[in-house]
């Protein structure tokens, strides 16, 4: 995803990566320290991702705005594939199991 948005113009200083987490929660609990103290984010990611991803920045406190950047010749199986693996993903946190 950085070099995503290298790509679309955004300059290194503006974006920061957390990669130490293993899991979504763990990604943005991890990024907290890196905020600097704001509570306003974008968090960019697939589409798939972004509605689990947006409820748990929400739960820590966070302001979301969320981006997916456009899939040009994606491959649609992968595309369903995530889609119906994040199904579970979003029911746990919906549920609070994670």
């Amino acid at each position: 995803m950085a070099d995503l948005l290298r790509e679309a113009g955004v300059p290194d200083h503006a974006i920061r990566l957390e990669d130490q987490s293993t899991n979504t929660v763990e990604n943005i609990r991890f990024a907290l320290p890196l905020l600097g103290g704001t509570r306003d984010v974008i968090i960019v990611s697939d589409a798939y991702h972004l509605p689990r991803a947006r409820l748990i920045a929400m739960r820590e406190g966070l302001r979301v705005t969320t981006s997916a950047p456009p899939k040009r010749n994606a491959r649609l199986w992968p595309q369903i594939k995530g889609w119906l693996r994040e199904i579970p993903g979003l029911l746990a946190v919906v549920l609070r199991l994670r």
